[in-house]
């Protein structure tokens, strides 16, 4: 596998589209939701009728804070810069270890490019912050494991 800007450009467009399609989403279940506690307004009275409308306003509130979770991890991605060759592990960087492939962004699922498997991590998760500042050639230990950097752009 060659680590290249155009790679890490794919990594990026992924993690985006994940997170554009999460947004669609939770906007989705909000918006039906929301048609759903107003058709129970129409349809409902007395006892039935309140603890309806409160199970749908925790409902919403839920999908709300997840959507604004997944705006900010949108926020995060969109200062990231994938432009650019990267020296030592930071931001926007595609990284080869012993342990596998990391794009060091925001976390998220599990990305095929070119049949090679990517995980998306964030910096300031555990094995983010392990990484950051290191170079090809060095070793982390993460989870009593040494892990060696194979590569990185």
């Amino acid at each position: 596998m060659k680590l290249t800007v155009k790679l890490k450009q794919k990594l990026y467009d992924a993690c985006m589209k994940k997170i554009d399609d999460s947004i669609a989403d939770d906007i989705a279940v909000m918006n039906l939701a929301q048609e759903s506690a107003n058709d129970e307004e129409k349809s409902s009275a007395g006892d039935k009728y309140e603890t309806n409308r409160a199970m749908l306003q925790r409902e919403h509130a839920m999908y709300e804070r997840r959507l604004a979770e997944i705006v900010a991890l949108k926020q995060t991605l969109l200062k990231i810069d994938v432009s650019k060759t990267k020296k030592t592990i930071s931001p926007g960087a595609a990284v080869v270890t012993s342990m596998g492939n990391f794009f060091v962004a925001v976390s998220s699922d599990d990305i095929t490019i070119d049949n090679e498997e990517w995980i998306p991590i964030s910096a300031v998760s555990p094995l983010g912050e392990a990484l950051v500042g290191k170079k090809t050639g060095e070793r982390v230990e993460f989870r009593n494991e040494q892990v060696s950097i194979i590569g990185l752009v």
